[in-house]
This record gives C-alpha cells, sequence and structure tokens, in this order.
C-alpha cells in the first residue's frame, strides 16, 4: 500500500507552477480516496486549496471528490469546512 505521507511537491522557485501542483493535489486526493484513505484524500484536497484556493474549489473532480468523502462518512471539522467554501451538500 502506498504511504501518501511521503509524497512532496518540488518548491515553488524552480519547480511546479501553482496551477499544476493544485491539480496534482487533486489528482492525488482522489486516488486517496478511492482505495479508501479518506484522511489523506482530505488533506490532499485541502493541501490544494492552500496552493490554488480557485482552482480547487472550482474543480469538478475536486467537488466530487469531497461530495463522495461527505457521502462515506469522512465529515471532519477540515472537510466540512471546504464543502462550505465549495458550496457543497452531500445530495
Amino acid at each position: 500500500m502506498y504511504d501518501f505521507r511521503m509524497v512532496s511537491v518540488p518548491a515553488r522557485d524552480g519547480g511546479l507552477p501553482a496551477v499544476r501542483q493544485v491539480y496534482f493535489w487533486l489528482d492525488l486526493g482522489r486516488a486517496a480516496e478511492a482505495v479508501g484513505r479518506d484522511r489523506d484524500a482530505v488533506r490532499m484536497l485541502l493541501a490544494a486549496e492552500r496552493v490554488g484556493p480557485q482552482h480547487a474549489r472550482s474543480s469538478v473532480s475536486a467537488r466530487e471528490t469531497a461530495r463522495s468523502l461527505l457521502r462515506k462518512g469522512a465529515a471532519s471539522p477540515e472537510l466540512r469546512g471546504l464543502c462550505k467554501r465549495m458550496s457543497l451538500t452531500a445530495q
């Protein structure tokens, strides 16, 4: 099983552009959710939001992942806050 805690992104100076970092974190979050690593998925969605809030909040895949996590009962305060900022409900 992959340990998502070992994932890091190159520094911004010479690393990935911010928008690419957002989608990197969103893709990892989606993968983590798909294999049942819900806490990791939430952490990665929040990392994407820190790097680029507007991209993370408007991304269809981020919204689907967050909604799926809510439906599965992984509703931590952090996830609920993210969903509120995305204007999402569990329906």
